[in-house]
């Protein structure tokens, strides 16, 4: 064979040679990028479903825990909407309940999202103890218990009382350290051996009753009143005696019979504008009486302007009477 040949024979060998190689590597290649891609898909479809079925996950555990069911039981029953499964959360969820009733579930997704679940009706909420507490004893206190049985409205003496110590809660006691004798009556039928509640027992008082029809603005007076001792229907702003109602006056209509209060009564004008009044210039060395004319009413304990007759001056005094004023002069 000819040298020429032979040359263009080994030429075309290793071309041939180069070009198997070259389409080798570039099947591993092609085959390395395909394994790759192949693996990252892989990766990602299992990331996808571990974040899908967080929330359902974290529930089922959170829920075994709110309640009697098994967690088994729970992951097999629970089911959720497709739009909420696929929720998720980059931190942990927090679960709570909306309603006291527990029908309600809050899942938050801090700063993210908030979804609320239904919760299901099998599931069985747990039963929570309640809290044993020791009760304490009652204190003993000091009573007054009836020796007798007593009927509603008889009068009731010191000799039917005695004092007894008694644990008892919610009592309200009745205390006769006020009560003199004939001034209690029994507000119901009591019985023997009973403690005597405040409710028990109607106190009298003396009070000024109306004796005589008085019309209103009359002044008050022995002429008008009396005293009486009364058990029932006894205001509180009953009045007592005869210093309540000193230069007072009635502002309504009163019959006999009536009880006279505090909101009955008014002060009365004692000095009239332009009337005549006694002037009394009290000194620490002597007192001078004379005569005025009141250029102003007046009521008890006011200071009222009066013309001094006498001297012809303007002078200021304190009324402490009806047509009556008072001047202070220390010299």
């Amino acid at each position: 064979m000819p040298l020429i040949t032979k040359l263009a024979f080994a030429l075309l060998h290793a071309t041939a040679l180069t070009a198997f190689l070259s389409s080798s590597y570039v099947n591993a290649e092609d085959n390395a990028v395909t394994n790759s891609s192949i693996h990252q898909d892989i990766t990602y479809d299992v990331h996808l479903i571990k974040e899908s079925s967080q929330l359902r996950s974290q529930l089922i555990a959170w829920l075994a825990k709110q309640t009697q069911n098994e967690i088994s039981e729970i992951e097999e029953k629970l089911v959720l909407n497709r739009s909420l499964e696929k929720r998720i959360c980059s931190s942990d969820l927090v679960f709570s309940y909306v309603e006291s009733n527990k029908r309600l579930i809050l899942a938050d997704c801090k700063n993210k999202w908030r979804r609320y679940i239904k919760q299901p009706t099998w599931l069985s909420s747990l039963q929570i103890e309640p809290i044993q507490t020791e009760i304490e004893s009652p204190e003993l206190q000091t009573v007054l218990v009836l020796n007798k049985a007593v009927k509603r409205g008889e009068r009731i003496s010191r000799y039917d009382l005695e004092s007894r110590k008694l644990a008892l809660t919610n009592f309200r006691p009745f205390q006769s350290t006020q009560a003199n004798e004939n001034q209690l009556i029994a507000a119901r039928d009591i019985p023997e051996n009973h403690p005597l509640e405040l409710s028990d027992i109607m106190v009298g008082k003396d009070v000024i009753v109306v004796k005589t029809t008085m019309p209103s603005g009359s002044t008050v007076s022995g002429d008008f009143v009396t005293k009486e001792f009364r058990f029932e229907n006894v205001p509180s702003d009953a009045v007592e005696d005869s210093n309540n109602w000193s230069f007072m006056e009635t502002n309504r209509r009163l019959v006999a019979g009536d009880i006279l209060r505090e909101r009955h009564l008014r002060k009365s004008k004692l000095v009239r504008r332009k009337d005549p009044v006694t002037l009394v210039h009290n000194s620490p060395a002597l007192q001078i009486i004379t005569t005025g004319v009141a250029l102003q009413d007046g009521y008890f304990g006011q200071s009222v302007k009066v013309l001094n007759t006498e001297s012809g001056r303007n002078v200021m005094g304190v009324v402490t009477g009806r047509g009556k004023v008072v001047i202070e002069s220390e010299r």
